[in-house]
């Protein structure tokens, strides 16, 4: 009796045993599959998942390069004659990234916006899922209030309402006229609201640099083509004006 019990014991600790062994083995197992998966989706995402554009190798940056700035974003003027003296772009569009205070569609709340030129969509070639764009002749200064929600912030501050447009919202204390709604998935910069820049063209103030500028590569033009071209306008600038950054 005593042998069978000690037999008994011997094989409940080997029992015990296993079982923490295994439970450790699937563990480690789960582990291992869990890091996989997300290293897989962020490379996924990063380098293998195409853009939701149309012929994305024809997108680039165009930047001003400054000594202590590289990268820099343009002055409106300066993308002005970017996009005005340049033949190497099908199209060119500017942003930039305000945080707005929107009210009239619930409590007041801060959201990421876009200030965006008509010819933004130009670029992307990205077309509203309903309703429309702004155009150019919106994009001037004192041009109409009109604004361009993203299909999350409809959904989320709009309810998905399909009679939205030609309601009126009020950003920073204007009321904006909602002319459209983008498709899902669509982002750019993070911003919930797009507004046409209007800002109004002074060939003395060149100084002021908040336009992030994109551009659409014509068929046939390589990047190291528009890349010429661009540093060859910098140096033509530069004599103009006296001064001038370059352009990359």
């Amino acid at each position: 009796m005593t042998r069978t019990l000690q037999e008994l014991r011997l094989a409940w600790r080997s029992v015990t045993r296993l079982r923490t062994v295994n439970a450790f083995a699937v563990l480690a197992f789960a582990l291992g599959i869990g890091i996989t998966t997300a290293v897989f989706s962020l490379f996924y995402g990063v380098l293998l998942k195409p853009l939701p554009f149309p012929d994305p190798d024809q997108l680039v940056i165009v930047y001003d390069t400054q000594p202590a700035c590289t990268t820099c974003p343009a002055s409106f003027e300066k993308h002005h004659d970017w996009k005005s003296r340049s033949t190497s772009f099908a199209a060119m569009g500017g942003s930039f990234n305000p945080l707005v205070v929107v009210t009239g569609a619930g409590d007041p709340e801060r959201v990421p916006a876009a200030g965006t030129t008509a010819s933004l969509m130009d670029v992307f070639r990205i077309n509203a899922a309903f309703g429309r764009w702004f155009s150019a002749s919106e994009d001037q200064p004192g041009g109409p209030k009109v604004v361009v929600l993203t299909d999350g912030y409809w959904k989320r501050r709009l309810g998905g309402d399909p009679a939205v447009l030609g309601r009126k919202i009020t950003i920073d204390g204007d009321p904006h006229e909602i002319i459209g709604v983008m498709p899902p998935g669509f982002v750019h910069r993070r911003a919930e609201l797009f507004v046409p820049v209007q800002r109004k063209f002074d060939p003395t103030n060149r100084g002021s640099h908040f336009l992030v500028t994109y551009g659409r590569l014509k068929p046939g033009v390589t990047l190291a083509q528009a890349q010429q071209e661009m540093r060859t306008l910098g140096a033509t600038l530069a004599k103009e004006f006296g001064h001038n950054h370059g352009i990359d």
